[in-house]
């Protein structure tokens, strides 16, 4: 018996069997809270090292698991985003589509803008400009969100928060479509949950863009209209896909496990660093640190 064959054959089928039961409305997860017990993947991967019988080893692996599923519950109550079977489905869908607009008027004097958008579970686009600063329309059958808006100088920081339900399934509808300003130089603080997020930056000035994000799909697509972007990722069981301009430079910094890495044109510069051909002549350059777990990261260049 192969204690690492074993350890490795579980985790994928428990994934998958958890995905179907959520991909069917019979379970509802959220992954963002689930993130939370990695420490106990490194307990059972360590297990895997120790100089004792793979019956043995097996035999305490399951004990931690029972453990875990008993206690994390408990750990968890504080939290929306909790672990449960998702019965209520039709009291949901019964209470019919509610639909939400938002928006704030462009200010002439506003240079830079900041974004905070905690995106916990849904599908959440940014597709094209508005003359408002920011435009926000949500349809679905759950919770609505509340925008604060901050001004200090020629400076304005946008805050989206979501209230009610948040533990959703994202076939239940909650679908976001954003549009912002072209105008002002923008920056965007992310944390994703399980959401569909995929944001058409092309048209936008944008300086930086922090993303953390939990089993999430990602589609960034980055456009000439600014000379340097940071890019800041850490992920865990997602698969971000990035576009970026052929004439831009791209330097990529990973810190990844189980992370594939999909880079079309990049070399391999030292260690976990990746740049263009490009990367030190280029005007534009676009600056990527990623820490990642069990995710898969794709650029390509168009």
């Amino acid at each position: 018996m192969n204690y690492k064959k074993i350890f490795w054959g579980f985790i994928l089928v428990t994934l998958g069997v958890l995905l179907i039961l959520r991909n069917l409305g019979m379970l509802w997860f959220s992954w963002h809270s689930l993130w939370h017990l990695w420490p106990v993947l490194l307990i059972l991967w360590g297990i895997s090292f120790l100089p004792i019988r793979d019956l043995y080893k097996v035999g305490v692996s399951l004990l931690i698991i029972i453990l875990t599923l008993v206690f994390f519950p408990r750990l968890d109550k504080s939290s929306d985003d909790g672990f449960h079977w998702d019965n209520d489905w039709e009291d949901n869908a019964a209470s019919g589509v509610n639909n939400q607009k938002l928006s704030e008027p462009y200010d002439t004097t506003l240079r830079t803008a900041l974004l905070q958008f905690d995106a916990a579970a849904g599908v959440f686009k940014l597709t094209d400009t508005t003359s408002m600063l920011i435009d926000l329309n949500k349809s679905g059958i759950i919770g609505n969100y509340s925008m604060e808006i901050a001004k200090e100088g020629d400076s304005s920081t946008i805050n989206l928060e979501m209230h009610g339900e948040k533990s959703v399934n994202t076939s239940k509808g909650n679908h976001v479509d954003l549009k912002l300003n072209p105008r002002p130089y923008w920056n965007f603080e992310l944390n994703v949950g399980a959401a569909e997020v995929n944001l058409d930056m092309s048209k936008f000035k944008v300086s930086r863009v922090d993303l953390s994000g939990g089993a999430c799909s990602v589609i960034l697509k980055f456009g000439s209209l600014q000379d340097e972007t940071q890019l800041n990722l850490e992920t865990g069981a997602s698969a971000i896909a990035l576009h970026i301009p052929k004439d831009a430079g791209c330097e990529v910094n990973t810190n990844t496990f189980m992370t594939s890495k999909e880079l079309e044109g990049f070399n391999n510069t030292e260690g976990n660093n990746y740049q263009t051909p490009n990367f030190k002549t280029a005007k534009q350059k676009i600056h990527l640190e990623m820490n990642a777990a069990m995710s898969s990261l794709k650029i390509e260049r168009y």
